[in-house]
Order: C-alpha cells, then structure tokens, then sequence
C-alpha cells in the first residue's frame, strides 16, 4: 500500500494493466505507468496530504513509506556493539521461539530445527544451551539439521518458548502432539503481536531473513548505478510478516501464488529502523557477517557515498561477498508498459478530483508462481488436504481403514509421490511418525517430508478403489503422471528398478563374507532331518505334471557343471 497520510475507506474501482521495467512514478493525472494490478481507493483524511507521490517498481503487493532518500538519514555509529553470545534465558528464549516458528518443527515428543550450512555453529550453540540432542549433516544439501528427543531436553526447550510464540503454527503443533499431556506443562497461546524490545524477530530472522546489498543499472543516477538496502523475510505463515509490516509501517508485503508471503523493504529509513534493532538483538554466523556488510553500507549511504562512481563499486563488491543463498531475496522482476484505455483515465481523474481526501495506491503482485505441480488432463484428485500438517488430524480421521490411491504434493517444488493403501490410516500413522522417516529415509518421499516439512505438503486422495485393485490403479497413475519424482520404484509393489548405493552393496557383501555354518549347527541340522521321509517318497509325478515341469525348462541353460 502505497499510503499518503491517510486511511481507507472503500475501493473504488479495480483495472489490471501490463508491467513495465524501469523506474516509475506519477507526474500528472493524465498518464501513468504501473505495476501489477493497481486498485485506487477513496480515503478520508487523518492528517496533512503528500503533495506528491511516487512507487517503486519493484513492489509487487501492499507498502508502506517507501523512503529511499539520504539526506537526513539517522546517523549510527561505525563502532559495531559487542555480539551478544551468551544470552539470558529470557532472552535466549524469545529467539529459540522465532528460530522454531521460521524454521522448525514440532513432531511426537521431538523437535526438528533446520540450518544452513554457514548456521552450523549456530545448530551446536543451541545443543550447549539446551544440553540435549544432535545436529546431523544433511546429505547432498548445504544445511545442518539440529534433532532433540531427550525428554528433558524438550521440557528444557518448552519452558524456554512457552509464552513467546508468535503464531498459531507450532503452538498447533504442540497441543496436537499432546505436549501438555506428555510433558505436564500449560502451553500459552500464541501472543499474535510482535515486539521490537526482545529477541523474537531475530531468531526469526535468522530463519527466514536475508541482508541484501542490491546494486542496479540506473538510468537516473550519474554513476549508472543505484544502490538499495534490501531486507525480506518469506514465510507460508503470513500472520508474523504481517505484523511486522504494521510494526514498522514501512516496506511491501506480497504472496506468490504458491501460498508464500514475502515481506520486503528496500528503503534506506526501513535499514536505520532494523539496525537500530540488530544493534542490540543480535542474530548469529553467517546472518550476522551479512549483516554487518548491510550495516557498512547503510554508513557510507549516509555519507553520500553510494553517489560516487568509486565508491559504488566496493559497494558492489562487498553484495557480491555476502552469502551466495541470500541472492534469490534481490530479484528484480522485468516487465513491459501497456497503454491505458481512455475510461481509465477518465475514472483515474473522476477520483482524483471529485474528493479532496487524497489517494492510495495498492499494487497487486504479477509475479511468476514457484514450479508448481499439474494434474493431467482429466484427471483431478477426489479430495485434497492444502496443509498436512495442520490437517493431519482430518486426513487421519478421513481415510480411516479404507483403501485409497493418494499422492503427496510438495508445494515447494511441484515433486510428488503416487502410492496405494489397501488400509491408509496404517501406512500414514508411519509417513506422520518422524522416527519411520528417519529409518528409511533413503526413501525419496521419506526424505523430502524430514527436510521440507508437512506444512509444505499438500496431501491427495486421488480415487477410491477395492482392494484387490489397488496396485493396478496405482501402475496406471504412475505411468500417467510419466515417473513422479519422489517414486523411486516404477513397479507398483514390485522393487523392480530399484538399485542399491554402493555403501548398501558393500554392507551386503561384507555380511555375506566368511559366512560359513558352524559343526555344531550341522551337526544339529543332519539329526532333525535324519530319518525324515522324503515328501515324493512311493509316488510318482502325474504326466500332466511332468509336461509342466518341462515346459518351464525349455530354453534354460543347465545350472549343473559334468
């Protein structure tokens, strides 16, 4: 929302137009170039208008005071204040609570807390302060995950968090897996506010934030270059990045048609705010080098530096540093300009000019949704769970001891997985049990449950069918859906096609090795069977059998050696 010191009142009309690349801004009623969706809206007056107002491109939702000027920027000091790493239990405890609602997870008396690579410390911090669990390298990906399922240990973790959650999510979480019961504690409800006196937000930024120093071709800038102080946060839940943005009333807040929601500021009034915050509530690793670099840059931005042709490039140099993750947080989406209809501009003009209570513009995001998956033509599951691990409960009681043909959609990828259940309350009792993931989690599904999380899971019944027909109808969804990624196997309940690592083989083989039967153990075998009677013994094959004995012969090479 792009507000001009007012307030809502209602939407007057709605025009979608095409997107254009560039720098943009209102200069007259007559023409303007946008991006996205705009809606102007009628408000009422609260306090004195802006004259004149403009946007940025790079918006793509509701924003608030988008200040990018440098001029009478709060000045900070360049001394950096000592990095807090041994925090109280307050207020270790409100960023344990932001950590776990960004990135972890609560499953049957364990939790599940995910890291980058560069966070390793951060995982074995967190393991000294709570005294409990292991962090465990993740295969083929650059993060750690840190697992604790000691019982005191997490009673250690709830008596931490309790009372400074955010959100409904984990706090969901707790109460379905039963903690109050198993662990004899009362568990808060979530406080649905943010505060910026306490840690909270930085463990969640450590999360799900990301510092970035973005530097873009400028047409309007005499160096050709236009630096910004980029600050987001992208979470499924929407609630904390809303309550943020009203916080700071600065920024824009978006959703991507995957059902994520992105909070994200680029102004230079937006960084002074969050430094003053990080000052003081510090974040850990490698969050905290990027942070320091955004925080140099804020600095130099102060002192009109970012304007000097010299300057901009070791700024350039010090966002080409920053952790190479991070980078997805500055994309600069490109568009092209549409021309505007005349009843448009009329209505445009209608609007400005019959109120004398000013304007607001709210931008819809027209943003590429993230790889989604797409059902076949004709085909369309029967029932579908949006949330797997908010639904569980439904999905279990739904489906109980039934036979179904199901699919698991991760919402992150669009990868899936077909299988088939003559009794699926079985089988997803195991894909909701952390610990039968864990075992076989050289299962593909298996895996990518542990690393993204049910929440990411879309879960779908996909027909309902007998019994005996079941592996029948999942080979015809398997070959129809052309191999889905996460089914290793392209036989239904077959292990055809499946192929053992190296490590599995080598473990085979080393097991079979000097296998040989002891005395003792043939000794014991020949006087069981001795004196047994042979089952053929004074009977003969029928012919009828003989030819089929045969028959199943023909063409095999003899396995005896004369």
């Amino acid at each position: 929302m792009y507000t001009v010191g007012l307030d809502v009142d209602k939407l007057v009309f709605t025009v979608k137009i095409l997107l254009y690349a560039g720098n943009s801004w209102i200069s007259s009623p007559l023409a303007f170039i946008a991006l996205g969706t705009i809606y102007i809206s009628k408000y009422y007056f609260t306090g004195q208008s802006a004259g004149n107002f403009s946007f940025s491109v790079k918006a793509t939702a509701i924003a608030k005071n988008i200040y990018n000027k440098f001029s009478n920027l709060p000045l900070i000091s360049e001394h950096v204040p000592d990095h807090k790493s041994n925090l109280s239990d307050e207020d270790f405890g409100y960023f344990l609570a932001g950590l776990i609602e960004g990135d972890g997870w609560f499953g049957k008396k364990q939790l599940h807390v995910i890291f980058a690579e560069g966070d390793a410390s951060l995982a074995y911090y967190i393991k000294k302060k709570i005294g409990y669990g292991n962090v465990y390298k993740i295969k083929s990906k650059k993060a750690v995950r840190y697992i604790c399922k000691h019982n005191l240990g997490i009673s250690k973790i709830l008596s931490l968090i309790n009372g400074k959650m955010v959100s409904k999510y984990k706090y969901n979480q707790l109460i379905n897996h039963h903690y109050p019961e198993d662990f004899n504690v009362t568990i808060q409800p979530p406080l649905n506010m943010l505060s910026l006196d306490n840690y909270w937000l930085a463990g969640f930024t450590q999360a799900d934030g990301c510092f970035h120093i973005s530097v873009v071709k400028s047409k309007t800038h005499k160096t050709g270059y236009s630096v910004r102080l980029e600050y987001s946060l992208k979470q499924n839940d929407d609630l904390p990045l809303k309550l943020l943005y009203d916080v700071l009333k600065m920024g824009n807040l978006s959703k991507y048609g995957t059902n994520i929601w992105c909070y994200k500021s680029s102004g230079f009034k937006t960084a002074a705010n969050l430094i003053n915050y990080f000052d003081k509530y510090n974040v850990f690793a490698e969050k905290y080098k990027d942070y320091l670099k955004f925080r140099k840059v804020y600095i130099m931005i102060t002192e009109g530096k970012h304007l000097q042709e010299k300057w901009v490039k070791k700024i350039q140099k010090k966002s080409k540093s920053m952790t190479p993750a991070q980078s997805s947080c500055s994309i600069i989406f490109t568009y092209f300009c549409v021309f505007i209809f005349l009843h448009l501009i009329v209505d445009y003009i209608s609007v400005l000019f019959s109120s004398d209570l000013g304007l607001t513009l709210l931008v819809t995001p027209f943003v590429s949704p993230l790889p989604g998956f797409v059902w076949p033509k004709g085909c369309l599951p029967v029932k579908t769970y949006d949330n797997a691990d908010t639904q569980k409960l439904d999905i279990l009681k739904d489906n109980k001891g039934k036979s179904r043909i199901y699919l698991w959609e991760n919402k992150m990828n669009g990868n899936v997985y077909i299988g088939s259940s003559t009794s699926l309350t079985i089988r997803l009792i195991k894909y909701f049990n952390s610990s039968h993931l864990l075992k076989y989690a050289n299962m593909s599904i298996c895996k990518a449950l542990l690393k993204h999380g049910y929440s990411n899971f879309s879960f779908h019944i996909v027909e309902y069918c007998v019994s005996d027909k079941c592996l029948q109808r999942e080979q015809y969804y398997i070959d129809l859906l052309k191999n889905p990624k996460y089914n290793i196997l392209r036989t239904a309940g077959s292990s055809l096609g499946y192929k053992h690592s190296e490590e599995a083989i080598a473990k085979i083989v080393a097991s079979k090795k000097d296998k040989a039967h002891s005395d003792e153990w043939i000794a014991n075998f020949v006087a069981a069977v001795k004196g047994r009677k042979s089952p053929m013994e004074g009977k003969k094959h029928s012919e009828e059998t003989l030819i089929k004995m045969s028959d199943a012969k023909k063409g095999k090479k003899s396995s005896y050696i004369w």
